[in-house]
């Protein structure tokens, strides 16, 4: 066995390699900051295998020695994870709708679990009842600060579903939408500014360029994801913008809180649902441009980037059309996979990451965008006047997702 300060030392040092190995075209403040998330996840995986062998003790100690009541025994383990289900994936969402602490969850199930305690050992805890009291109020006061702690400085409204937690948030003179930590939308609070797109989609992002190359002729656009709505900015008189929004709370909250449909000269249709699944029933629908920002930091829906889903992508696309996707994301690089996608396809691709940072009103976010079409004059404008990158698969490891098979190793980016 090697000693424990060896065993810190090559666990540091596979991290490392990790990060360095995966790092790619990323700034070295991106390859620290995933090197601290590397080392926060082997932390809560050790907690998580910790917490659950003292629970799995605790239990095997409590198993009755007489045969009889082994059927109660285990009825009760199955009606207690029955319990915690509904307690975690209903009762938490419907009752804290509007409680924007993430560590809701957290304190649901501590309460559960220290009433569990008190009513299993109270003969022992009966002597010492106004402790126990005590420390009840105690927990009951640390919740409340928890859940009250969960809103923001700036938030202005809190939503909890199946889905997450969404907040919106002012500060600085802008409006933004969060999914979790995740930014999916910024609007200037100043009513003649409110039409401008921000962060990720400004005028000089990525997307900025490609509408910038590619959009004077566009009459008919489609958007997978709708966010705050900030792609409406783009519309313009006399064209169709179509968004397909899986969550309905979410355009609800772009209706209420933001104003980039209102003020759109498009005209604009928000349809929710799966985007795959509404486009597959969108009828005759056929647009100049598809963009797809339904991707989020963390999560990525898979069955929006396989090769069956770019069939139902290009069976909606017109014929010198372009699929513009938004693939910003922490911990993967979808660009390889994309690549690999376009080339068993037959299409042409070409990808912009932009690393720089600035002032909220240039759109200077950081993010990555893909560009596919079938016409590689359409996409070779993005490469000559813009600066994007032909998207090439031949070094990389990645293959492209089927709706059978979709690996996320060869697309790990640390």
């Amino acid at each position: 066995m090697l000693p424990q300060r060896l065993r810190f030392q090559a666990l540091a040092f596979i991290g490392s390699f990790l990060a360095f190995w995966f790092s790619q075209d990323s700034t070295p403040a991106q390859i620290l900051r995933r090197m601290l998330d590397l080392g926060k996840f082997a932390y809560m995986l050790f907690a998580l295998f910790a917490l659950s062998m003292i629970f799995h003790k605790s239990l095997a100690s409590a198993r009755p020695a007489s045969e009889r009541a082994m059927a109660e025994y285990y009825s009760w383990i199955a009606a207690g994870g029955l319990f915690g289900s509904v307690l975690v994936g209903l009762a938490v969402p419907l009752l804290g709708r509007h409680i924007g602490a993430v560590a809701l969850d957290w304190v649901a199930v501590g309460a559960l679990a220290f009433a569990a305690i008190l009513a299993r050992d109270w003969e022992q805890i009966s002597p010492y009842r106004k402790t126990a009291a005590g420390l009840a109020a105690l927990a009951l006061c640390v919740a409340w600060a928890v859940a009250s702690a969960g809103s923001r400085s700036g938030t202005v409204y809190n939503l909890r579903n199946f889905y997450g937690i969404y907040s919106v948030r002012d500060q600085d003179g802008v409006r933004s939408l969060f999914h979790g930590n995740t930014e999916h939308g910024v609007q200037f609070l100043e009513p003649a500014r409110q039409n401008e797109p921000l962060s990720y989609y400004g005028f000089s992002s990525p997307l900025g360029e490609a509408a910038d190359a590619l959009g004077s002729g566009w009459r008919s656009v489609g958007v997978v994801g709708l966010g705050a709505g900030s792609l409406a900015a783009y519309g313009r008189r006399g064209m169709a913008m179509d968004f397909y929004e899986l969550d309905p709370d979410v355009a609800a909250i772009a209706r209420r809180w933001f104003t980039h449909l209102r003020l759109s000269p498009a005209t604009i249709r928000v349809m929710t649902g799966d985007g795959r699944l509404s486009l597959e029933r969108a009828g005759g629908a056929s647009y100049d441009a598809l963009i797809l920002d339904a991707f989020s930091s963390g999560a990525v829906p898979i069955h929006l980037l396989t090769k069956d889903a770019f069939a139902v992508y290009l069976s909606r696309l017109a014929p010198d059309g372009v699929i513009l996707l938004h693939v910003s994301n922490r911990y993967l690089d979808l660009r390889p996979v994309l690549a690999a996608t376009a080339r068993d396809l037959g299409l042409s691709a070409a990808a912009k990451r932009q690393l720089s940072a600035g002032p909220v009103e240039e759109g200077q976010v950081p993010s990555v965008w893909v560009a596919i079409g079938r016409d590689a004059a359409t996409i070779g404008k993005l490469v000559e006047k813009k600066g994007w990158r032909v998207l090439g698969a031949g070094a990389s490891r990645a293959t492209a997702w089927t709706d059978r098979h979709a690996s996320l190793l060869p697309a790990l980016s640390f």
